[in-house]
């Protein structure tokens, strides 16, 4: 850092990085100066331009777990479909891990604070807001994806680079600076499925307000702090208002129209027991990428059923080990 920030944004990044008690990886490292470069440019009224990143060091991908993602807009049911897949993989024996970006680690957990904070508290340039999710993603794939993917675990995470590319790009990123960020970022570290819940905006939105906003989310997040205080109702994104939250809609879709072997599109627009049905049926279609053949019988019908399991898992149409 050349000099002390002036902006808010810049103050609340570096005293993240200066006062911290938590690891920080030099890749966040580097991301999170960028964002402060270039938050304090665009306070100054100067054009923010990317000036690229150094080499990242590779981090080796033999892993023998596997890495889910879940995306969508907001109020797609991504939190529930999440708790219902990792209950019903754990029914079979498999070790889960759920996590949510940003967050999930203590570095990454303070960037989702500022990330989080309503636009009207104080600004937040395109690039600067790239680079924060960045840099909480660089974090949670070496603090706490890679030991878990190496120790064979189901890692299922609550938004993953996809939600960048399309999020960020709706804030005007052009799409090279955002697959070079997010290569730095990520190492080589891919989802080997990932499901997008898609539903419309009115039906999101009417989801949403229903939603209590003081209800904890059950992430085992690692070594991040308990998250249990309400989150801001409305953060910057969900009030960003109907054009952006319809140009991320169908973002994601193009998007599994240019990954299809990846990204596997789920009407979320019905009840949570049918959109569960269906991510079971696309995840036993995978095979041993996620449910190993010897784990997995599945019956006619909305229920699963695995050999040697008997107690049924309620709501979960999945039966679990009997202790």
């Amino acid at each position: 850092m050349k000099k002390a920030p002036v902006s808010t944004a810049g103050k609340l990044i570096a005293n993240l990085i200066q006062f911290a008690n938590f690891p920080i990886s030099p890749e966040s490292d580097v991301l999170l100066l960028a964002a402060i470069d270039a938050q304090e440019t665009a306070e100054r009224g100067e054009d923010v331009v990317f000036a690229g990143l150094p080499d990242a060091e590779p981090i080796p991908t033999d892993f023998t777990g596997t890495l889910i993602s879940f995306e969508g807009g907001d109020g797609a049911g991504k939190t529930t479909q999440i708790a219902r897949l990792a209950e019903a993989l754990h029914a079979t024996g498999m070790t889960t891990r759920s996590l949510r970006e940003p967050g999930g680690t203590a570095a990454g957990e303070g960037i989702r604070d500022i990330l989080k904070t309503p636009a009207s508290n104080f600004a937040l340039c395109p690039l600067a807001e790239l680079l924060l999710f960045s840099a909480s993603r660089a974090q949670l794939i070496r603090e706490v994806m890679v030991p878990a993917l190496t120790n064979g675990e189901v890692v299922i995470c609550d938004r993953f680079f996809d939600s960048t590319t399309i999020y960020q790009g709706a804030r005007g990123i052009a799409r090279p600076v955002l697959d070079a960020v997010t290569k730095f970022a990520v190492g080589g570290c891919n989802a080997n499925v990932t499901f997008l819940l898609d539903i419309s905006i009115d039906a999101a939105a009417e989801r949403m307000g229903r939603r209590r906003s003081d209800v904890p989310r059950p992430f085992n997040n690692g070594a991040a702090r308990a998250r249990t205080e309400p989150e801001p109702e409305v953060d910057r994104f969900e009030s960003a208002g109907d054009v952006f939250a319809n140009a991320v809609r169908n973002g994601f879709l193009a998007l599994s129209d240019e990954f299809p072997e990846r990204i596997r599109v789920i009407d979320a627009s019905r009840p949570s027991e049918g959109v569960h049905a269906q991510v079971w049926k696309e995840a036993v279609a995978m095979g041993n990428v996620i449910v190993p053949d010897a784990r997995r019988t599945i019956l006619p019908g909305p229920g699963h059923l695995y050999p040697d399991h008997r107690r049924e898992l309620p709501g979960s149409g999945v039966v679990d080990r009997v202790a």
